[in-house]
């Protein structure tokens, strides 16, 4: 990041996008490195991609 990035608010595009890459980063170390996803767990994450996913849509960047 440059000190001209750091004054730039990110768009809404990138921050759903960091929010569903975040989602898919806790899911494969959860499965790699802990006990892995309950079936709760996993179905919350997949509502909430379907939300994020949603949103990009909505907003023109999917």
């Amino acid at each position: 990041m440059t000190t001209d990035d750091k004054d730039k608010m990110p768009s809404s595009r990138e921050i759903f996008e960091g929010m569903r890459n975040m989602l898919d980063c806790f899911a494969i170390y959860s499965m790699r490195h802990g006990p892995g996803l309950t079936a709760e767990e996993a179905e919350c994450i997949r509502q909430l991609r379907v939300i994020l996913d949603a949103q990009l849509k909505v907003s023109g960047h999917a």
